[in-house]
């Protein structure tokens, strides 16, 4: 009796082990769609970070070399003035603090060269 009892029990569970296991696996095929899904999006959002950090570069370049064009047209119009001798429209371009530093070698010394100020 006790016998039957565990071989009914035994029978049960392996009934239902093997019905689990024989189930359609839906979710698996849903998490392999879910999957492909998130890397289409990863390899979308991929390609926009490099075109936005191409774009971002192309922009810096031309940034910087806006500023180095208007540094040059300081310099050449600095340059004018000096050669005008227009002292005035030069007083504009003097730091109103620190003045303007003159050296007549590639390096600047800061004790000898001479240092004008806007008047």
């Amino acid at each position: 009796m006790k016998g039957k009892r565990i071989l009914i029990i035994l029978m049960v569970l392996l009934s239902g082990i093997t019905l689990i296991g024989c189930t359609s696996s839906n979710k698996s095929s849903d998490l392999e769609a879910q999957l492909q899904e998130k890397t289409a999006l990863i390899n979308q959002l991929t390609a926009e970070n490099e075109a936005l950090a191409a774009e971002v570069a192309e922009l810096q370049s031309a940034l910087t070399s806006q500023q180095q064009n208007s540094l040059l047209m300081t310099a050449l119009t600095v340059v004018g003035l000096l050669e005008n001798q227009d002292m005035e429209a030069l007083a504009s371009y003097v730091h109103p603090v620190a003045g303007v530093r003159f050296s007549p070698y590639t390096y600047v010394d800061l004790q000898n060269d001479l240092v004008f100020s806007a008047q």
